[in-house]
Order: C-alpha cells, then sequence, then structure tokens
C-alpha cells in the first residue's frame, strides 16, 4: 500500500494532535501541584482539568499505538509467508530500536547505582 500525501498530512496531523493531548496529560500533575485547593475558583479549574486529562485524553497513547502499526505493516505484500515477513520487521525494527537504546544506556547507564556504591 502506497501512502499517498493526503493520507500522510492526515496522519501528521493526527500524530500533532495526539503529542499535544499527552503533553496535557502530563501537565495536569503540575497543575494539581500549583494548585492545591486554594480557593473555589482553582477547585473548579482543577476539576475540569481533571475531566478532561482523565477522559479525553486517554485516547491519544491508542492513536500512537494504531499510526505505529499502521505504517509499519503497511508495506505487507502477499508474495511471502507471514512468518517471513513478520521475522524481516522483528529484525528491521529491533535494530533500529535496540541501536540507539544500547549506545544510549552505554553513555548514560546506571549512574545512580554508581552513587549509591560505598
Amino acid at each position: 500500500m502506497v501512502i499517498d500525501n493526503s493520507l500522510s498530512v492526515k496522519l501528521r496531523w493526527t500524530q500533532f494532535i495526539c503529542a499535544i493531548v499527552v503533553v496535557s496529560d502530563h501537565a495536569f500533575d503540575y497543575i494539581h501541584y500549583v494548585h492545591q485547593e486554594k480557593y473555589i475558583v482553582d477547585n473548579i479549574f482543577f476539576y475540569l482539568i481533571y475531566m478532561f486529562t482523565s477522559g479525553l485524553t486517554r485516547i491519544a497513547m491508542p492513536m500512537f499505538f494504531c499510526i505505529s502499526a499502521f505504517l509499519l505493516y503497511k508495506d505487507w505484500n502477499d508474495s511471502t509467508s507471514i512468518i517471513q515477513r513478520y521475522l524481516y520487521k522483528l529484525k528491521s525494527r529491533s535494530v533500529s530500536i535496540l541501536s540507539p537504546y544500547l549506545v544510549w544506556n552505554t553513555i548514560c547507564g546506571d549512574k545512580d547505582k554508581a552513587r549509591m556504591a560505598p
């Protein structure tokens, strides 16, 4: 399946909106910390934000997973077996995901354990 320009734009906008929603979901903890039930206005503000973050923003992470799965499996063809396709995708994704992970953990890993050593 080839992704045309209009589908690409739709996917990018969906990812952008989901990213904003995830940031607002994480910002809820900060807002809760700053506004600790000082006034009635703060309580109303707190509950409105809580309603938004607890209900509406919970769709963002599943949307990221759905978009990732769609983009991961979009170029499968029917000429090879399912196991061969899966192993190829697993190998290519593991290299592209594990390489930065291993490099980053080698550079910055276990500094907490080093500080706690006697």
